[in-house]
């Protein structure tokens, strides 16, 4: 049956991954928080008003972003479902459908065809994996970003030159994704690019057609940078030379805990620890002696990976765990071709325990995509509110001011123009943060601000909770100043005021 119809499995392993996916977030289970709402601000600008957007996300760094491929990739998703925020989740689902589809046939290339689809299919209850298609964020593309980046220099190693320029596909993506993750990535790549001229295998020739391959992914930046006076050079610069920043100090006690968690992780979810010394064991035995070579250069790639990363983030105190989510799914990969690897009473054991132990972990986290229907990032919450603003004005201009922990109302920005236009056919006189004041913070924000209606004494108050009390409260108490409550509901978390102003 293997044999006969080599690709009814694989296409069944791929199908079961995209409904993995697809079902939790059907009917708006899933989260448009700060992060996607400014995101879909700016894929706005560029499908509603065709602009030219040259930077992406924000960095930690004020006034220094990623690059900005990452909105026009969303912009395919936004497009094919007409401005739904779901068509961010779907490019994610099919990125990492994607992701398993050219593993798999990676595999089964060089490893075989059963490898292949035990693989496959155990890689889809890495709940490090599975969580990077949940919602659309930024640094998720990293996994995808890793691997791709393994398996073009493990083509190198196998004696393909060409892949080695290819290899800088992924590292140009990064600028894009999270452009802190592109050091390790560059260091694993110019370590096996030093190995290669060593023994010969390349040349310090083939790095110019990699460096104009990289330079390309920089032309949105440096475009950007000379129309601004370089301001994100100069921001840069500015902020390390500032006393407190996250470089002037070391973090490597902690990230080599931190680090040794995720390891852990990828093997036993209850056991960090005990799951660190196994892989550990695991790698130190296995990396000179696997049967198979693509498992040994998988396995020495991925170790390398693992200690520039630990090197990078170690050197200074600026780690954030997105930063690294592409280790955990990395490494579990590895440790599936290190189990399989192993004469077969031993690897079906050792799979076995693999997948209980994943399964494990991931059904309760996965039955928390039904059931959690309470968080007020859900999509379909904010859009319950909206809903409530709209019905509760019954036809008449109203205002709506949103608190939000992270104060940027993004979400609300979106949302009021894309969801509360199309069904109820005008705009709110205001829908900011405060009474007067614009979102100066939204793009080409006077083109989203009609139709309206003649406005009424209707306010409305969409109240997020916040473990900040003190900065919720100064709020309230500004905002509600010149109103009284006639109405109110909770939706999920989410606190709704009708209020009519006294004026």
């Amino acid at each position: 049956m293997f044999k006969k119809q080599p690709y009814i499995f694989l296409i069944l392993i791929l199908l079961f991954s995209f409904l993995l996916r697809l079902v939790p977030a059907l009917n708006g289970n899933f989260y448009f928080t700060m992060d996607q709402g400014r995101d879909a601000v700016y894929v706005r600008e560029i499908l509603s008003r065709h602009q030219l957007i040259l930077h992406g996300p924000a960095t930690s760094i004020e006034g220094v972003y990623e690059g900005p491929f990452w909105y026009y990739f969303l912009s395919f998703g936004y497009l094919l479902f007409q401005g739904h925020p779901f068509g961010g989740v779907f490019m994610l689902i099919i990125l990492n459908v994607s992701l398993t589809a050219i593993i798999m046939i990676f595999l089964k290339n060089r490893f075989g065809l059963k490898p292949a689809l035990i693989t496959g299919l155990i890689l889809q209850f890495s709940w490090g994996f599975y969580e990077t298609s949940r919602f659309a964020f930024n640094p998720f593309p990293l996994v995808f970003l890793a691997l791709i980046l393994i398996l073009f220099l493990i083509r190198f190693l196998e004696g393909d030159k060409n892949s080695l320029v290819w290899a800088v596909i992924p590292l140009g993506l990064a600028l894009h994704s999270e452009v802190v993750a592109l050091i390790p990535f560059l260091l694993l790549y110019l370590l096996v690019f030093i190995w290669g001229t060593v023994k010969r295998k390349t040349s310090l020739f083939s790095l110019v057609p990699a460096l104009f391959l990289f330079c390309l992914f920089l032309t949105p930046t440096l475009i950007s940078e000379f129309s601004n006076n370089f301001s994100q050079l100069n921001a840069l610069r500015n902020y390390l030379l500032w006393p407190k920043a996250v470089t002037q100090k070391t973090n490597f006690t902690i990230f080599s805990s931190d680090i040794a968690g995720i390891i852990g992780q990828s093997i036993i979810s209850a056991k960090p620890i005990v799951g660190f010394f196994i892989v550990l064991a695991l790698f130190i035995y296995n990396i000179g002696r696997a049967s198979n070579i693509l498992v040994r250069r998988f396995t020495v790639l991925v170790a390398i990976l693992l200690l520039t990363t630990w090197v990078w983030f170690g050197s200074s105190s600026g780690w954030r765990s997105w930063h690294t989510v592409y280790l955990e799914p990395v490494m579990f990969l590895a440790i599936i071709l290190n189990f399989i690897s192993f004469k077969k009473p031993l690897s079906a054991f050792l799979i076995t325990f693999l997948f209980i132990s994943q399964i494990l972990n991931f059904v309760p986290c996965y039955l928390t995509n039904y059931t959690n229907r309470t968080d007020q990032s859900l999509f379909i919450n904010e859009v319950k509110a909206i809903d409530w603003t709209y019905r509760e004005s019954e036809g008449r201009g109203f205002s709506s001011y949103i608190y939000l922990p992270s104060v940027y109302e993004y979400p609300y920005q979106y949302l009021y123009w894309w969801y509360g236009l199309r069904q109820y056919g005008y705009l709110p006189c205001e829908y900011t943060a405060f009474p007067g004041h614009p979102s100066l913070f939204v793009p080409g924000l006077k083109h989203y601000l009609q139709p309206k209606k003649a406005c009424s004494e209707l306010v409305f108050l969409i109240i997020e909770p916040d473990s900040d009390l003190g900065r919720r409260e100064a709020w309230l108490s500004q905002v509600r100043r010149d109103s009284s409550l006639t109405k109110e509901v909770v939706i999920g978390k989410i606190l709704v005021e009708k209020r009519k102003n006294r004026y």
